[in-house]
Formats: structure tokens, C-alpha cells, sequence
């Protein structure tokens, strides 16, 4: 089965590389505070769910942590694996975060997931997955596009409205009720590949269901102050992306 983000892997790796160190982008954002909730992972065993191309899973292993990173994009795979020829405690596997069919149960102190949780046509399997390979009071952090405010839109319609000056203005949300697949009609990343859109209560219950307890919600914005450009405006006052953690059971 090849991957969808096989199809778009050099365009992908260019998003993530112009994002990754640019303080104004929710990329930037979500991965620096995933870091900061990992906390003393010196030592430990942690899984990155969906690797891509690995920016977060080195990230992790710079911390001390033992890192397997598992994706279905072999091409993405292979670029992660050539970044880290010279970091010995990072790994990367092919694997569907959907079954995770060769990881053993209870491995992992912590599993992180970041970004990838719109791409999963069956989340549950995922929560499921994640639970399994996790041991005992194991943390499960994964960040996802806001579903609260970045629900469905179609093109040429658009969720962010913009003043008479060009300014971001505020958000109009048509579709948070409408679950499943959908695409933007654009050119970016939703654009190529779609999402699953699930409301927040779909994400909260559904790990409540498969035995997890929620141990944090997160909501990183940028720090007060006048931004230029409209993404950073809207990331001043409105959260693009959710951090959800949450603790698996004893």
C-alpha cells in the first residue's frame, strides 16, 4: 500500500523544514511545547507515532530518550533515516499506527504523535494501538489541528476572514459538526492529502472509551504583540492547534 504522503514527500519535508524553526508557525509551536510536556525523558523509551520525515523524533532523542520513530510513508522513511546516520538512539520502522502489528505490548514509557491525528481514517484503532505498546501509567501526547477551530472548509470559501486592511479579522466556522473526510480544494497539506475532522468531544470520549484518563489539554498561541503576516495574527488570539495527553491505566 502506498502511502498518501509518498505522493507529496518532497513538498511535505519542505513545509516541515521552512515551519520547524519559525517561531510564528503552529508547527513550530506544537513541537517545542510537546517537548517541554515530555519533561526528563532521559533514558526512557518513546515511540513518535507517525514520524515523517523524524524532525520530532530527534528533537526527542536530543533530550536522552531511546526513540522509535514508525511511519507508512517509505519515502519519509527514508528521509528520516538519513538525518540520523550519526545519532545511535534513534530507529526508524515502517508500521500502520492503525495496528502496530510488530511492536511488542508495554514498550514504551511515552508515544507522541505530532500532526498526524487528521491523517488516521480510524482514530480508535489508533487509540487502541497506542494503548497496547504503552506501559502501565504510560503517557500518550498527541497534537492535532485545532477541531474546534480548524474545522472542514472548501475552497473558495475559507475559515479565516480578513479586515479591509488585509488583517486578520476572525474565523468563520460552518462545519465543526460534520465528522469525517473532507479536502480544501487548496495547494497546501489538506489540499493534497484532506483530514478527518472529529469534534473534540468524539477525541475526549473516545480515549475515555479505550481505558485512557485525560491528563492535559493544551492550547499553545504566541505571545501578546503586533504581528505582520495573517498567520501570526491569528495565532496571537485564536489556538490552531491542541496538544491532548493522555495517562493509559495501571
Amino acid at each position: 500500500m502506498q502511502a498518501k504522503y509518498d505522493e507529496i514527500s518532497n513538498f511535505y519535508t519542505r513545509f516541515v523544514r521552512d515551519n520547524e524553526q519559525y517561531a510564528g508557525s503552529v508547527v513550530h509551536l506544537l513541537a517545542a511545547k510537546m517537548l517541554v510536556l515530555l519533561g526528563d525523558i532521559q533514558g526512557q523509551a518513546v515511540c513518535d507515532l507517525a514520524c515523517g520525515e523524524g524532525h520530532l523524533s530527534r528533537a526527542i532523542a536530543q533530550q536522552g530518550a531511546n526513540v522509535v520513530g514508525i511511519d507508512i510513508s517509505v519515502k519519509l522513511l527514508a528521509q528520516a533515516r538519513e538525518q540520523v546516520r550519526e545519532i545511535p538512539n534513534v530507529t526508524f520502522q515502517f508500521g500502520d499506527a492503525q495496528a502496530l502489528t510488530k511492536i511488542d505490548a508495554a514498550v514504551f514509557e511515552h508515544v507522541v504523535s505530532n500532526m498526524a491525528m487528521m491523517d488516521f481514517e480510524d482514530h480508535v484503532a489508533v487509540f487502541a494501538s497506542v494503548s497496547r505498546i504503552l506501559k502501565p501509567n504510560g503517557m500518550f501526547t498527541f497534537s492535532l489541528l485545532h477541531p474546534c477551530f480548524e474545522p472542514p472548509f472548501q475552497m473558495p470559501d475559507e475559515i479565516c476572514v480578513l479586515d479591509e486592511q488585509g488583517d486578520f479579522s476572525h474565523l468563520s466556522i460552518k462545519h465543526y459538526l460534520r465528522e469525517g473526510y473532507w479536502q480544501s480544494g487548496g495547494d497546501g497539506i489538506r489540499g493534497r492529502i484532506g483530514a478527518y475532522h472529529r469534534m473534540l468531544s468524539t477525541y475526549t470520549n473516545d480515549l475515555l472509551a479505550v481505558g485512557f484518563q485525560i491528563a492535559g489539554m493544551h492550547e499553545p498561541t504566541l505571545s501578546p504583540g503586533d504581528y505582520n503576516t495573517v498567520a501570526e495574527q491569528w495565532l496571537n488570539v485564536i489556538p490552531r492547534g491542541l496538544i491532548i495527553q493522555a495517562r493509559k491505566g495501571c
